[in-house]
């Protein structure tokens, strides 16, 4: 089994200066989190938990999955990738 963690830097820094503006943190947040949850689910991960700003996801449970690592491994390279678009995103987001 593999777990995966990914959280996003910054987050707390970026939603003090959002602090007068829910709507908008609550659109950044999706935005980030439901890029990356795609990704893990494209992968063949399960989705376990948000804690906040991170997604924790697994690979290898409840069904067998004997290259649970690699397909992990992959998902984070991919996540890593989309970080620029949902940046992108994300900034174009704060300044409508």
């Amino acid at each position: 089994m593999t777990i995966l963690f990914a959280d996003v830097r910054g987050f707390t820094a970026m939603s003090e200066t959002m602090k007068t503006d829910p709507q908008a943190q609550t659109g950044m947040i999706n935005c980030i989190l439901g890029t990356l949850s795609e990704i893990v689910l494209a992968n063949g991960g399960t989705i376990d938990k948000y804690i906040g700003d991170c997604v924790m996801a697994f690979w290898g449970a409840p069904f067998d999955d004997p290259d649970h690592a690699e397909h992990a491994v992959s998902a984070a390279r991919e996540m890593s990738a989309a970080m620029n678009d949902i940046n992108l995103k994300v900034q174009a987001a704060r300044t409508d």
